[in-house]
């Protein structure tokens, strides 16, 4: 089975990745790498860099058809700057989990 893994390149979603891997997934990294580090991704995950705010890139990670699952982990995550710019937060957050659905 392949996962693909929005926001794989951070914390969370790199240590998911690699968890799934050693349970015997095939892992594809989504990422853009903004906030998440090339390093951080598993050397066995496909990474692919794009943003979520780009349709023709989110198609592009389903491209072969064979992703199976999604676990999404890209989000902004900056507390101060979430109280200080909520809407940023909302919209962003909420428009990229959207365009990831779609």
């Amino acid at each position: 089975m392949r996962v693909l893994v929005s926001g794989g390149a951070g914390y969370i979603g790199s240590v998911v990745s690699a968890r799934l891997i050693e349970r015997g997934f095939a892992v594809t990294v989504f990422d853009n790498l903004s906030a998440g580090h090339r390093q951080a991704v598993p050397n066995e995950a496909d990474l692919v860099v794009g943003d979520l705010t780009d349709r023709e890139a989110v198609s592009g990670a389903f491209a072969g058809g064979n992703v199976e699952a999604v676990m999404h982990f890209a989000a902004n995550i900056q507390v101060g700057e979430s109280m200080r710019l909520p809407m940023k937060y909302v919209g962003d957050n909420v428009r990229n989990a959207l365009n990831l659905l779609e």
